[in-house]
């Protein structure tokens, strides 16, 4: 077998495009048309669905290539990093993606037990649930992170536990807190700022408001945890988050919760590929959370 044709291939599910692979590797897109086709030649299977030119897609066959690329090149990375230190590496490698926007205390707090775990190396990505999905597709990350459910009926068979459920707080900086006052004074008084419409859980915040004696004025829709809770603490706004966005925030630092959306929750989710979870540690994590 051509290992450089493997590798090529390997990238390009890894980019999912002919284009952005080639641009990673560095070579013309029609030298990864070509090193892919003679890879195919070799194997005597198709890799690739190209019936769609613009949005060729990896085959079933071709995705259980991938993932045995992955794990012969995560190998090789062994072999690079043994050969510049001197000393075999024996730590196991666990891929974590995160979903762009997630709480970072979250994440954080989902990690937290393996910082004094001397035999595992954690490599984080973040990005686009659908990017995520992908890698996770071709064993490139073991398990997601995601405030977002993923569909269990679709033709990949993901295997998702919920993780977390975290109160929606209305926050906003100490400054303008008064004693004994109403929520629904504090959303009449100030501009209001809510988690975007793309958010699982903004029917249910809509809901909530559309439930009060009090008209919103909405002023900014944001899908990052971490932007809403620095608009909480600098910008004169009521802000609705996640309680779990702003874990140990106390008024010295500026922020205090002025009340609560009753009944409305954010879900936090871990998703993988498989139902049975081959590394303990990643169990372990999710039972430690839940």
């Amino acid at each position: 077998m051509n290992y450089h044709h493997l590798y090529i291939f390997w990238t390009l599910t890894k980019e999912g495009s002919f284009s952005r692979a080639a641009k990673s590797l560095g070579i013309s897109q029609s030298a990864v048309t070509s090193q892919v086709k003679a890879l195919e030649g070799f194997l005597g299977i198709a890799l690739v669905d190209r019936s769609n030119r613009r949005l060729p897609r990896i085959t079933e066959k071709g995705e259980h290539v991938a993932q045995q690329a992955f794990d012969i090149f995560e190998k090789g990375q062994a072999i690079l990093e043994w050969s510049q230190s001197g000393q075999a590496q024996a730590l196991s490698s666990i891929g974590i993606g995160a979903i762009s926007g997630l709480s970072r205390n979250f994440l954080y707090e989902f990690l937290k037990p393996l910082l004094s775990a001397s035999n595992c190396r954690v490599k984080i990505t973040t990005g686009d649930q659908k990017k995520l999905l992908r890698q996770l597709e071709t064993r490139q990350l073991d398990l997601i992170l995601s405030s977002h459910n993923v569909s269990l009926d679709g033709p990949n068979n993901y295997h998702s536990q919920l993780v977390q459920k975290s109160d929606l707080v209305f926050a906003i900086k100490t400054s303008a807190l008064r004693q004994k006052k109403k929520l629904e004074s504090y959303i009449r008084d100030y501009p209001l700022v809510l988690p975007s419409r793309s958010s699982d859980i903004r029917p249910e915040i809509d809901t909530f408001l559309n439930g009060l004696d009090v008209e919103a004025r909405v002023v900014a829709e944001i899908d990052d945890i971490a932007l809403l809770r620095l608009y909480a603490l600098r910008s004169g706004c009521l802000v609705v988050l996640p309680k779990m966005g702003i874990l140990g925030e106390t008024r010295a630092t500026g922020l205090g919760v002025v009340g609560i959306a009753a009944g409305v929750e954010q879900r936090f989710f871990a998703i993988t590929r498989d139902k049975t979870i081959k590394k303990k540690q990643l169990q372990s994590l999710i039972n430690t959370m839940k």
